[in-house]
Protein backbone atom coordinates (compact mmCIF):
# COMPACT_ATOMS: atom_id res chain seq x y z
CA UNK A 1 0.00 0.00 0.00
CA UNK A 2 1.22 3.23 -0.84
CA UNK A 3 1.59 5.34 2.26
CA UNK A 4 1.10 9.46 2.16
CA UNK A 5 3.13 9.81 4.89
CA UNK A 6 5.51 9.23 7.87
CA UNK A 7 5.31 8.85 11.60
CA UNK A 8 7.71 12.17 12.78
CA UNK A 9 10.53 10.19 14.70
CA UNK A 10 13.22 13.52 14.92
CA UNK A 11 12.10 13.58 18.84
CA UNK A 12 11.18 17.29 18.93
CA UNK A 13 7.31 16.40 17.34
CA UNK A 14 5.92 13.75 17.08
CA UNK A 15 2.96 12.58 14.70
CA UNK A 16 3.26 12.10 11.28
CA UNK A 17 4.55 14.24 8.25
CA UNK A 18 4.26 14.19 4.13
CA UNK A 19 5.99 15.20 1.38
CA UNK A 20 3.15 15.11 -0.56
CA UNK A 21 1.29 18.11 -2.05
CA UNK A 22 -1.80 19.30 -0.27
CA UNK A 23 -4.42 18.58 -3.26
CA UNK A 24 -3.14 14.75 -3.11
CA UNK A 25 -3.45 14.40 0.26
CA UNK A 26 -7.08 16.16 0.21
CA UNK A 27 -8.10 13.75 -2.80
CA UNK A 28 -6.89 10.29 -1.50
CA UNK A 29 -7.89 11.21 2.17
CA UNK A 30 -11.49 12.25 0.67
CA UNK A 31 -12.00 9.10 -1.37
CA UNK A 32 -11.19 7.76 2.69
CA UNK A 33 -13.54 9.70 4.21
CA UNK A 34 -16.52 9.52 1.69
CA UNK A 35 -16.36 5.96 0.94
CA UNK A 36 -15.51 4.27 4.36
CA UNK A 37 -18.86 3.98 6.21
CA UNK A 38 -20.19 1.55 3.07
CA UNK A 39 -16.96 -0.21 3.27
CA UNK A 40 -16.78 -1.51 6.44
CA UNK A 41 -20.45 -1.85 6.44
CA UNK A 42 -19.91 -4.35 3.78
CA UNK A 43 -17.88 -6.15 5.65
CA UNK A 44 -19.54 -6.35 8.57
CA UNK A 45 -22.24 -7.40 6.82
CA UNK A 46 -19.88 -10.63 5.00
CA UNK A 47 -17.21 -11.11 6.81
CA UNK A 48 -18.48 -10.97 10.64
CA UNK A 49 -17.85 -14.12 12.54
CA UNK A 50 -20.34 -12.91 14.51
CA UNK A 51 -23.58 -12.88 12.79
CA UNK A 52 -25.75 -10.44 14.19
CA UNK A 53 -29.19 -12.10 14.67
CA UNK A 54 -27.39 -15.13 16.49
CA UNK A 55 -25.88 -13.13 19.66
CA UNK A 56 -27.65 -10.29 21.98
CA UNK A 57 -26.85 -6.84 21.22
CA UNK A 58 -24.88 -6.50 24.19
CA UNK A 59 -22.59 -8.96 23.48
CA UNK A 60 -22.53 -8.23 19.63
CA UNK A 61 -22.00 -4.34 20.52
CA UNK A 62 -18.90 -5.66 23.29
CA UNK A 63 -17.15 -7.75 20.47
CA UNK A 64 -17.82 -5.27 18.07
CA UNK A 65 -15.77 -3.09 19.94
CA UNK A 66 -12.81 -5.03 19.81
CA UNK A 67 -13.01 -5.56 15.61
CA UNK A 68 -10.09 -3.93 13.73
CA UNK A 69 -13.02 -2.75 11.41
CA UNK A 70 -14.75 -0.91 14.27
CA UNK A 71 -11.21 0.22 15.12
CA UNK A 72 -11.05 2.00 11.77
CA UNK A 73 -13.98 3.24 11.55
CA UNK A 74 -13.08 5.73 14.79
CA UNK A 75 -9.96 6.24 13.57
CA UNK A 76 -11.42 8.17 10.40
CA UNK A 77 -13.73 9.56 12.58
CA UNK A 78 -11.29 10.97 14.27
CA UNK A 79 -11.55 9.24 17.43
CA UNK A 80 -7.98 7.21 18.47
CA UNK A 81 -8.91 4.11 20.33
CA UNK A 82 -6.11 3.07 23.12
CA UNK A 83 -7.27 -0.49 22.00
CA UNK A 84 -4.94 -0.43 18.91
Amino acid sequence: MAKLTSERVNGIKTGYWSLAKKDELIQRLGQIEYRSEKLISQICDSLCRMPRGDVPADQLEEFCEHCPATILAKMIDGEYPSNI
